[in-house]
């Protein structure tokens, strides 16, 4: 089972059915404190870089001369303020 396979396994199997028992704004607050928690350690930032980052030519793109390595987005809710 590689990486990729390995991730989405435990997030259809564990993670979700466990994050859809709690309300939604309770894990929304608690995966923003978790994220701004790791990129402050830095062993938890390179840990998450290297099971999380990924890279492909096919996501690549350029607007107005600023190349990018993948697309950007916003969840819903990001845009709110």
């Amino acid at each position: 089972m590689n990486k990729t396979s390995f991730i989405k396994f435990s997030y259809q199997h564990i993670l979700k059915p466990v994050l859809f028992l709690f309300d939604p704004e309770l894990i929304h607050d608690s995966f923003l404190n978790i994220g701004n928690a790791i990129s402050k350690i830095k062993p938890l930032t390179f840990l998450y870089h290297n099971l999380f980052y990924f890279r492909s030519s096919i996501l690549e793109q350029e607007v107005d001369g600023i190349k990018y390595e993948n697309p950007v987005g916003l969840s819903a809710g990001f845009d709110k303020e």
